[in-house]
């Protein structure tokens, strides 16, 4: 019996299945040994150990179970603390908006202690494994219950402008960073130029399409991207000439891509809908 329950503890701890594996070249945020914010999936990936002194007197799974549930409480002070620091934009963080906003507050606390934020993974000897494995998209999660606050209340209308270049249609924009400073943020603004020299705010979170960046999150940010899969997947791809922002969350690109990128409909309908990549050098990420 106990060989038994060994092996299931051992497969608990050890597949693949459980913990999503996001090999490539998404962009994480090391919070410390233990836990990373995803900013290429979107999501924050925590794993805690603790150890159990138990003796051959007492009852193996009965002790190991109470000592996880105590365990808990300091997992999520932990993870609570980690999520609260991320840049929501360029002015505030997940807890100046608790601290602003009370519908936010209530649903985020209510969100924060479900049961299946920190889970009991397994158990090898008296070494007890939990995870905490939490995506920021999907109905009820961060980036939902951010946008159901209303903070960012106004719903822009994305427009195509007027030129006499030809529009190509993209299924989305690269931007690329790794030559800037930038603090990576949830929803990172795009700024370029008028034919006045002026700068101007082209794309925001008002801007884009609600239900489908619940889904597909507003932007994600990977350390690299090979060529080929660009023109593949048919991005459009351009330098940030500089970061803006008191943060230097957001980006800014050049009016020629600004003119090229923005005249077709049919890729600021796909930038509207989450295909919105910046990437970053983890060397140059601003903390």
């Amino acid at each position: 019996m106990k060989t038994k329950y060994l092996l299931i503890v051992l497969f608990l701890m050890f597949s693949k299945a459980l913990i999503a594996d996001f090999s490539g070249l998404n962009y994480r945020q090391r919070i410390d040994s233990e836990a990373i914010i995803d900013w290429g999936s979107l999501a924050y990936f925590g794993e805690f150990f603790t150890y159990v002194d138990i003796e051959e007197t007492q009852n193996f799974i009965q002790e190991s179970l109470f000592k996880s549930e105590e365990f808990v409480s300091k997992i999520r002070s932990k993870v609570l603390k980690d999520l609260l620091s991320i840049n929501i934009n360029y002015e505030i963080t997940v807890k100046d908006l608790m601290e602003s906003n009370e519908y936010f507050l209530n649903e985020f606390t209510k969100r924060f202690y479900s049961n299946d934020i920190i889970v009991f993974s397994g158990q090898i000897g008296d070494k007890i494994k939990m995870i905490s494995n939490i995506f920021f998209t999907g109905n009820n999660n961060i980036i939902d219950l951010i946008l159901k606050s209303r903070y960012f209340f106004e719903d822009l209308k994305i427009k195509s402008i007027t030129s006499d270049y030809t529009a190509y249609p993209h299924n989305g924009i690269i931007i690329e960073a790794r030559h800037q400073e930038i603090t990576p943020s949830l929803f990172p603004n795009i700024y370029s130029y008028d034919e006045k020299g002026n700068m101007v705010l082209i794309y925001s979170i008002n801007h884009s399409n609600k239900q489908e960046i619940v889904k597909n999150g507003y932007v994600h940010f990977r350390t690299d991207l090979k060529e080929d899969q660009i023109e593949k997947d048919m991005f459009y791809y351009c330098a940030a000439i500089k970061t803006q922002g008191t943060k230097s969350t957001d980006v800014v690109i050049s009016r020629e891509d600004y003119i090229k990128f923005f005249s077709s409909p049919i890729s600021l309908k796909k930038l509207s809908e989450g295909n919105f990549y910046i990437i970053i050098d983890p060397k140059k990420v601003k903390k």
